[in-house]
């Protein structure tokens, strides 16, 4: 008898059908195997909650409320006139007018969401225009992803457009290309592409698509696949929990705890991947390099002739060659140098201009330190 007196019973309302709050379940779940002490009621579906559920659950031996979804109005007032702890993820602002004390409310850093749209945009290479596309009614998390979004691309003084309308295909046509376009939502970035099919635009070469939730099942079937920023459901989940935990325990709160949760990162897919990418891009970097190695040539050089950014061009040459465009480049001149060395006429001042060295002692230098031999030893055994 004493183990169900010491118990904690919560009420939970999720919706199954809804990818974001079945990965904020997830989260829950993770922080209820760590307690022995949590009896939770599941309701799948947030039509299953209804106000009168929510006024007898005090009578009814629960101890707090979590809903990683919200629900109807009438079920938000049930909630501000109860006394019940209450911890859920902030989707709207139908509770918080009405109750201050004892909740809990956890939300994503939508300005960080903003942030990493934009950054990951800015680490692909150069574009003509930048634009963002909100939530046609502009609730909060969509302004404070379009304002991180924003705020980001100014700090390197780049303008954005803010596509007001919604995106609709005249502001798609009417931008600069080629166009980076970030959309708060992944249905909304999925319709953005869609009119860019209509308008018979290339993605990602004539613009490029950043969406938020990364859902893979929509993103992954999209056309073509959406590259989109992962929010840390999982983590608000977790936090939603201790949360309510806490309040459960004794802790008494006075006032709103909003807790906030950085985005996981970004899962890139065909949607901002530049062409040519992949092995191909790697392929015409080899070429490049092969041909203009030893006339000075520079990654960033190298880098700008693909239309990529560096780091692209790096990340590509991991996956497909196990080196860098930097190791090639050095690598190709070594070995052009090799080949001028086995003349004993030609000087190493002459080798050095000829390969693309500063100096005949740069040249020494990385022979010696690439091949563990001089210049000297190396052309004694030739």
């Amino acid at each position: 008898m004493l183990y169900f007196e010491t118990m904690k019973n919560i009420l939970m309302c999720y919706d199954a059908g809804n990818y974001a709050s079945r990965c904020v379940i997830m989260g829950v779940q993770k922080f209820t195997t760590q307690k022995s002490d949590w009896n939770v009621r599941v309701l799948s579906f947030p039509e299953i909650l209804t106000a009168d559920m929510v006024l007898r659950a005090p009578s009814e031996g629960y101890n707090g409320i979590l809903l990683p979804l919200f629900t109807e109005p009438d079920v938000a007032d049930a909630i501000a006139k109860t006394s019940l702890p209450v911890s859920f993820r902030k989707i709207d602002h139908m509770l918080t007018p009405q109750r201050k004390k004892n909740v809990a409310v956890v939300s994503i850093d939508d300005t960080a969401v903003g942030a990493m749209g934009a950054r990951h945009f800015l680490g692909l290479g150069k574009f003509n225009s930048y634009a963002f596309v909100p939530h046609t009614e502009a609730p909060y998390w969509s302004e404070q992803r379009k304002n991180g979004f924003i705020k980001e691309l100014k700090r390197h003084d780049i303008s954005t457009t803010v596509l007001s309308n919604g995106g609709t295909p005249q502001e798609i046509a009417d931008l600069p290309k080629p166009a980076a376009v970030m959309a708060a939502w992944d249905y909304k970035a999925i319709e953005i592409m869609g009119y860019a099919r209509k308008l018979g635009l290339s993605i990602p070469d004539q613009i490029a698509v950043v969406g938020v939730d990364a859902d893979p099942i929509v993103c992954g079937f999209s056309n073509p696949p959406l590259t989109s920023i992962e929010p840390d459901f999982e983590r608000m989940g977790y936090a939603a929990a201790a949360a309510l935990d806490a309040m459960m325990c004794g802790r008494k709160l006075n006032s709103i705890n909003r807790i906030s949760c950085p985005p996981k990162g970004i899962v890139e897919r065909a949607s901002t991947y530049f062409l040519p990418t992949g092995k191909s891009l790697v392929d015409q970097a080899k070429t490049i390099i092969k041909q203009e190695a030893t006339r000075g040539l520079s990654v960033k050089a190298l880098s700008a002739r693909l239309n990529v950014s560096p780091q692209l061009l790096a990340l590509r040459f991991r996956q497909f060659e196990d080196t860098t465009p930097q190791n090639l480049i050095l690598q190709t001149r070594l070995e052009q140098a090799k080949k001028l060395m086995r003349n004993p006429k030609i000087k190493l001042d002459a080798i050095a201009e000829q390969c693309g060295f500063s100096s005949k002692n740069r040249l020494f230098h990385v022979f010696k330190e690439r091949f563990g031999i001089t210049i000297g030893d190396f052309r004694a055994q030739e």
